[in-house]
């Protein structure tokens, strides 16, 4: 949905808003510059990596909950991700969540 939504609000500003918010750049710079997102297991979230920014998602195994993914959190990675950059993958999968929240990574 994020896709979809980064991409209307864009839309809009462009046709409606540009001048009368006076917002120098369109809704998704904002985002993109403030925000973050988190899945579990999305069939296509790989494919979205471009338009939403690999400096944005964070993969989740939502451990300890019973629908979580451990003890298979390795194999949904691996599903997952197994066509992207190793960067993209490292910053998805625990570079971003300890950028935000300022733990350091291993």
């Amino acid at each position: 949905w994020l896709a979809h939504v980064l991409d209307r609000m864009d839309m809009l500003w462009e046709e409606e808003f540009e001048k009368g918010l006076g917002l120098p750049n369109p809704p998704s710079s904002y985002w993109r510059r403030q925000c973050a997102t988190c899945f579990q297991n999305e069939k296509h979230a790989a494919d979205l990596i471009d338009i939403v920014g690999a400096d944005n998602i964070m993969w989740a195994s939502d451990f300890p909950h019973p629908d979580g993914l451990w003890p298979d959190s390795q194999k949904f990675i691996k599903d997952q991700f197994w066509d992207i950059s190793p960067e993209a993958r490292e910053k998805i999968t625990y570079g971003n969540a300890a950028r935000l929240y300022g733990v350091s990574s291993l």
